[in-house]
């Protein structure tokens, strides 16, 4: 029969010994953790539940950022859309020095240049501030992973990507819609999320 009294090291290691012979079966999944807090009291149940809650996160987490079938990268759309009448005023991605371009000249920052459609917040639609940027016409999507890690770099995560080689026949207007950068893959291969500064500092 249970011992209530027993300490708590006892209901602690039990409940290991319980999961580690269970673990083939349980390893993914929370039967061997609840079946472990069944014979903890209290204060070594909640212990239990901290402990079982991360080992179950690291181990989502490990699967999600290992998988070999995940993106470089992942855009999401948001309701904005950038237009222009003046495309060679968007800075360009320089893929060889890794660094944006204005008018053939370096900038050491893209923040100076962020957008921002509703600066008082207004409406109920706003997104905040993103970049505007080009990328050559014959970029692929290394290229843009480069760039994309770049903005993340600096806590930008919304962005309009213009291509330099955009035609417009019917309208002088070029436009790109501003997407959101969940995450970016860098250069040694970890997958990086996009923690957005600009618009949370504000």
């Amino acid at each position: 029969m249970h011992d209530p009294k027993a300490a708590p090291e006892a209901h602690i290691n039990a409940g290991c010994r319980v999961f580690q012979h269970n673990r083939p079966n349980c390893r993914r999944s929370c039967s061997g953790y609840m079946f472990a807090l069944m014979f903890a009291p209290r204060k070594a149940s909640i212990f239990l539940i901290v402990i079982a809650i991360g080992l179950l996160v690291a181990e989502l987490g490990w699967f999600l950022l290992r998988r070999k079938d995940v993106k470089d990268f992942l855009l999401e759309t948001t309701q904005a859309v950038l237009l222009t009448d003046d495309l060679a005023s968007i800075p360009v991605f320089d893929a060889g020095k890794r660094h944006w371009l204005k008018e053939e000249k370096h900038l050491p920052s893209i923040i100076p240049l962020l957008h921002d459609s509703d600066p008082e917040r207004i409406g109920p639609d706003g997104i905040g501030m993103y970049a505007a940027v080009r990328l050559s016409g014959q970029s692929g999507a290394q290229v843009a992973r480069q760039a994309l890690l770049l903005l993340s770099s600096e806590g930008v995560c919304q962005v309009a990507i213009f291509s330099s080689s955009t035609n417009r026949p019917t309208s002088r207007f070029d436009e790109a819609p501003v997407v959101r950068l969940i995450y970016v893959r860098s250069d040694d291969g970890q997958i990086r999320l996009c923690v957005d500064h600009v618009n949370n500092n504000r």
